[in-house]
């Protein structure tokens, strides 16, 4: 029975590093694309500075084709949001997920170590129960 229980808790500890991993590898890729937002956004505060400064662009078509890259950049930062919002919900479910597999391991846990104190109470139990038949048997051969 205990091996069969220590089977199932290893299947378990499996099953709850592989959440684990997946967890943290769409935490490290949602993590990633809010580094690339954060730079697509320092990129339009910097060209809206450039934009405001009437000194750093003379020529109305490099306003113009800065307005555009601009407006782009603001469309990519959109459908980042978008995927981030996606990862977030994915986190969430894969940290309940993984929150569950831990749960069950640490139950299975539990009840390996509960299933290995009754043995080894059993075992005592044997184990002192041989020695009183010894030590009675004894006393009756000595006092015959």
């Amino acid at each position: 029975m205990s091996a069969q229980l220590e089977l199932v808790l290893q299947l378990r500890e499996k099953a709850e590093k592989e959440a684990r991993e997946n967890m943290q590898r769409v935490e490290s890729q949602r993590d990633a694309l809010k580094n690339q937002i954060l730079q697509l956004e320092e990129f339009v505060r910097d060209y809206q500075r450039q934009f405001s400064d009437p000194n750093t662009i003379t020529s109305m078509q490099k306003r113009f084709l800065l307005m555009i890259y601009v407006e782009q950049i603001q469309t990519a930062i959109a459908g980042h949001q978008s995927k981030l919002e996606s990862y977030e919900l994915s986190v969430d479910q894969l940290r309940q997920i993984w929150l569950e597999t831990r749960q069950q391991k640490l139950g299975f846990e539990r009840l390996l170590e509960k299933r290995q104190q009754e043995s080894r109470q059993y075992q005592e139990k044997m184990e002192q129960k041989q020695l009183d038949d010894f030590v009675s048997t004894r006393q009756y051969h000595t006092t015959s």
